[in-house]
C-alpha cells in the first residue's frame, strides 16, 4: 500500500516538474502570455517573439504536451489548466516585485519571534498584494 501511494505521489511530482520545465525559459513564458492575450496563429507568435521555427515548435510541443495550451482552428488557446498555471506565474511575478519586503519580513520574524497578531500587522504594512498576504498568513510557522 505504501509503495503504491509513493508511486502516485511521484507521478504527481513528475507532472508538476514537467509543467515547470515547459515554462522554464523566458521565451516559453512570453509564449504563454502572448497566447493568453492574442489567441494567435503560429506565424504571428513566431514573429512577435522572434523565434525560429524549431524554437517555436519545440516550446509549443512542450506546452501542448503538459496541457497548458490547446490548438483549435489553427490558433492556440490557454486551457483552463493553463489559465491556472499563468495565474501562478503572475503570483510569482508579484512575489518577485516584493522580494526585499518578503526578506525583511522573514528577517524580522526570525529575530523577534512575533505573535500572530503582530505578524499580521507587519505583513499588512509591508506587503500590498492581498494574495501574497493571504499566502503568507496561511503558512505562518
Amino acid at each position: 500500500m505504501q509503495n503504491m501511494l509513493s508511486t502516485v505521489h511521484q507521478d504527481e511530482e513528475k507532472k508538476v516538474s514537467d509543467v515547470l520545465r515547459s515554462i522554464s525559459d523566458i521565451k516559453s513564458l512570453q509564449l504563454l502570455r502572448a497566447i493568453s492575450l492574442l489567441n494567435a496563429d503560429s506565424d504571428i507568435l513566431m514573429s512577435d517573439l522572434s523565434l525560429t521555427p524549431k524554437g517555436f515548435y519545440t516550446r509549443m510541443n512542450r506546452l501542448l504536451k503538459v496541457g497548458v495550451i490547446e490548438r483549435r482552428n489553427a490558433r492556440y488557446y490557454l486551457t483552463s489548466f493553463g489559465k491556472i498555471v499563468l495565474h501562478a506565474q503572475h503570483t510569482i511575478d508579484s512575489a518577485l516585485l516584493s522580494y526585499w519586503k518578503l526578506r525583511a519580513l522573514d528577517s524580522f520574524v526570525a529575530t523577534n519571534g512575533l505573535p500572530v497578531e503582530e505578524f499580521n500587522k507587519l505583513t499588512e504594512t509591508l506587503i500590498e498584494d492581498k494574495e501574497l498576504r493571504s499566502i503568507i498568513s496561511q503558512h505562518k510557522d
